[in-house]
């Protein structure tokens, strides 16, 4: 049986460990070399045979990148790390945005009340409960007495 070392030691993982310590090295360079807010929205993904990889976030950056593509090569290549750099490549990669709470849409009084007179009426019991599921969308207006006053008369 081959030990954690021997493994860790064979070719291929040797490759993947060296090309990662590069990779780390490239995007610590990166990030030393350029604003805060190219930091916050570029990473570096790849570099081989003179092109850069970039992950942006969005399309603008995207844009931002390109036409800041000569200037950025030129400083880059100040460092030895970069030496070689002859082209800059994008890629968008969305950042996963956090999912807004759902949030109730308010329903007018008369609707709410439509809705629970139809409920009340109908015969199938799922259409029923989702018609009270959506009566129970309503919420009282606290902010706007007279909106609800005014929603009250019409009832009548």
């Amino acid at each position: 049986m081959k030990t954690l070392s021997d493994l860790l030691s064979s070719s291929p993982l040797q490759a993947y460990q060296v090309k990662h310590r590069q990779m780390t090295k490239l995007a610590t360079v990166f990030t030393a070399l350029v604003s805060e807010e190219w930091r916050k929205n570029c990473q570096v993904a790849n570099f081989e045979n003179g092109q850069l990889t970039l992950v942006v976030n969005n399309s603008g950056w995207a844009t931002k990148v390109h036409y800041a593509t000569p200037e950025l090569i030129s400083n880059l290549k100040l460092d030895d790390y970069f030496a070689t750099l002859r082209t800059i490549k994008t890629k968008i990669m969305a950042l996963p945005l956090d999912e807004p709470e759902p949030s109730l849409k308010r329903l007018p009084l008369l609707a709410k009340q439509l809705l629970e007179c139809t409920a009340n009426q109908v015969t199938d019991p799922k259409l029923k409960t989702s018609l009270l599921k959506l009566a129970s969308r309503y919420r009282d207006e606290v902010t706007h007495p007279q909106k609800r006053e005014n929603q009250e008369q019409e009832m009548k």
